[in-house]
């Protein structure tokens, strides 16, 4: 279960926001150039609320594809199981967003996910169905922009049997 709920959540992992006041329609352009280009990222997650947290490292090399897309690529190692990452993230207007990713590796319901930006991050909703229950939960991607080279990534969701959100984990992305 914990591959999966990891695998929904990083795809979005390049994500990053910073403030850009009014500006027109597309995306800040610093925002996708402090998203690119190679990144690590280490950090401790658990698969359900009451599992201990286990490491997890991240490797990203993320390329601008235009004013208003970036196409991610990487991957994940958690507990021995390394799993690929591969998708992009795309400004739909103003404060809006979008991402793709796998749906097959994650268990997803959908594999568009819409966000939304405030000041330096971007919020991600999405349904996923839990590995053990086969029950829906609702999984948030928070991605924060902490400066021109560092962004962290903060994963809840949805615990099947009590219906109360829990922390999934944090990671801390560096520039390499």
């Amino acid at each position: 279960m914990l591959k999966h709920t990891i695998c929904a959540s990083f795809t979005a992992l390049a994500i990053l926001a910073t403030p850009v006041g009014n500006l027109p329609v597309f995306a800040s352009e610093k925002i996708f150039e402090n998203m690119s280009g190679k990144f690590r990222g280490r950090g401790l997650v658990r698969a359900s609320a009451k599992a201990k947290k286990e490491a997890i490292r991240c490797r990203m090399n993320n390329k601008v594809a235009s004013p208003t897309r970036i196409n991610l690529s990487g991957s994940c190692s958690v507990t021995g199981f390394v799993f690929s990452l591969r998708g992009f993230i795309e400004q739909t207007g103003g404060n809006s967003y979008r991402a793709n990713m796998f749906r097959s590796l994650a268990n997803l319901k959908q594999n568009n996910f819409s966000g939304k930006r405030s000041g330096s991050r971007i919020s991600f909703n999405f349904s996923a169905r839990d590995a053990i229950s086969k029950s829906n939960v609702r999984a948030t991607i928070l991605l924060n922009s902490v400066s021109s080279d560092k962004f962290t990534v903060q994963i809840s969701r949805t615990d099947p049997e009590t219906k109360k959100v829990f922390n999934v984990g944090k990671l801390d992305f560096a520039k390499r």
